[in-house]
């Protein structure tokens, strides 16, 4: 059975802070965001009619256009 590891959930400043940074073009800290919505990204990428692979690349593109302000907000 798969053990699953709980991250300590980011308060809202460390979440600002993160962004920001990853705006700027830390890779860590785009990373680091990625991280903690991976779990959510597997949890819903069964909603999305494609493939498991193809759904989490499409919701991380999307994390990482919007950390870098190309994306809608």
């Amino acid at each position: 059975m798969e053990t699953q590891h709980a991250e300590a959930a980011l308060t809202e400043d460390q979440f600002r802070e993160l962004k920001k940074k990853a705006a700027e073009g830390d890779e860590a800290a785009a990373m680091a965001i990625l991280r903690h919505f991976e779990p959510f990204m597997q949890q819903y990428c069964v909603w999305i009619g494609m493939p498991r692979e193809d759904a989490m690349q499409s919701m991380r593109l999307a994390m990482l256009e919007w950390i870098k302000g190309q994306g809608s907000d």
